[in-house]
């Protein structure tokens, strides 16, 4: 992870250090895999123009960038065909503590976070005897007769917080609970993307920097109403919980990415 790499790591250890010293009074603590969805509507209409503007830079002729924007376009007319484009779910890794908070209608106050990087999501495939390359791209070009190297190294990370006031209807082996609170979600993608061209350098650089990749995150705060439902002895639970946000802030990046109005989790709750 670079220099530029988002920040969750350190938002996600600042968390944890602060909700550890509570768990000997916690009510419950739970594992979880959360989720969140992404809007990349107005990302995907941003490419075809991005790509152009690259590829001029770069001197590609125009009738062989003509045709690159042809199949460009229609390639992503499949995605946008074959994917929830405007609710694209993002699955994290997570827990949550919930304290007892009596006060009026309320029962239990509620704080919640996952977290998902490239470096996390490559353990994880470790444990399953897959690896994840270190290099996504990594190819030999040629230009103009001119022959270089590109390659790129994926690397991104997001993050989940959010705390809520939970109201708990209890029916002995299961439960329903209502909640309000607020949500922080924030996320980067830096491709790490390197580009040689003897002769051509600048013509290079200058094309990769038209597809603005330092462009690629997105962060919000948002307004949050929960339902969940529990299943299990009081003590043990499994649990899965949904949230209808309303963003109150949202900045997107140079690329367009939005949250949508969904997101939740599924896990197991260990109740005291």
């Amino acid at each position: 992870m670079t220099g530029k790499t988002f920040l969750c790591k350190g938002v996600g250890v600042l968390l944890l250090a602060l909700l550890l010293p509570l768990t000997g009074f916690a009510f419950g603590i739970g594992v979880e895999i959360s989720f969140y969805t992404l809007d990349l509507s107005a990302s995907l209409a941003k490419v075809s123009p991005a790509v152009e503007d690259s590829l001029h830079r770069l001197g590609i002729p125009l009738m062989d960038i003509a045709t690159t924007i042809v199949d460009l376009e229609a390639a992503l007319a499949q995605i946008e065909a074959n994917l929830p484009v405007t609710s694209l779910p993002l699955p994290l890794l997570g827990g949550s503590i919930e304290l007892p908070f009596p006060f009026l209608v309320i029962d239990r106050l509620r704080l919640s976070g996952g977290i998902l990087s490239d470096g996390l999501l490559g353990g994880a495939a470790g444990l399953f005897g897959t690896e994840i390359p270190s290099l996504l791209i990594d190819e030999t070009i040629v230009i103009d007769r001119v022959e270089g190297t590109i390659r790129a190294a994926p690397s991104f990370s997001t993050l989940m917080l959010a705390t809520e006031f939970i109201k708990q209807v209890d029916l002995l082996i299961m439960g329903f609970d209502l909640g309000v609170g607020g949500s922080l979600i924030q996320g980067r993608i830096d491709p790490q993307v390197e580009i040689n061209l003897p002769g051509l350098q600048t013509e290079a650089d200058a094309a990769l920097a038209a597809l603005h990749l330092d462009g690629i995150s997105w962060s919000t705060f948002a307004f949050h109403a929960s339902f969940g439902a529990e299943i299990g002895p009081p003590f043990l639970r499994m649990f899965a919980r949904g949230r209808l946000l309303l963003p109150i802030s949202q900045t997107p990046g140079w690329w367009g990415i939005r949250i949508g109005s969904i997101s939740g989790s599924v896990g197991l709750a260990v109740r005291f």
